[in-house]
């Protein structure tokens, strides 16, 4: 196995091959002998498990988003654990006069600490 493509005729060192991401037979010509060859690509699979405790009643636990244009991330939070987006919108609590800040998912006003 080898992290760059070598040619299976003058063994020239031929560095890594672009756009070659599917795990099907690829033609490459060399650039030293000229000759053309076959080769295959092979990917390794690894799982990278982790507990996701909103996923199974427990609280998201969100963080706001940051990004360009900042207008489109401006007020939404990712949760950490499960990937879910959401919007928290600033409402008026008229009782004690200050802004209060709800999460508002898919149109449900609910808790960001959900």
């Amino acid at each position: 196995m080898s992290y760059t493509l070598e040619c299976p005729y003058c063994e020239a060192d031929l560095g890594e091959p672009d756009d070659c991401y599917e795990p099907t037979d690829h033609e490459h010509e060399c650039h030293e002998c000229s000759k053309s060859f076959i080769f295959g690509v092979e990917y390794e699979r690894t799982y990278y498990p982790r507990k996701a405790d909103c996923l199974n009643g427990g609280a998201h636990r969100y963080k706001p988003m940051i990004g360009a244009p900042v207008e489109h991330f401006a007020g939404r939070v990712r949760c950490e654990d499960c990937g879910e987006e959401s919007r928290l919108e600033a409402k008026a609590d008229t009782a004690s006069g200050r802004a209060q800040r709800t999460n508002n998912n898919e149109g449900d006003d609910a808790d960001p600490a959900r």
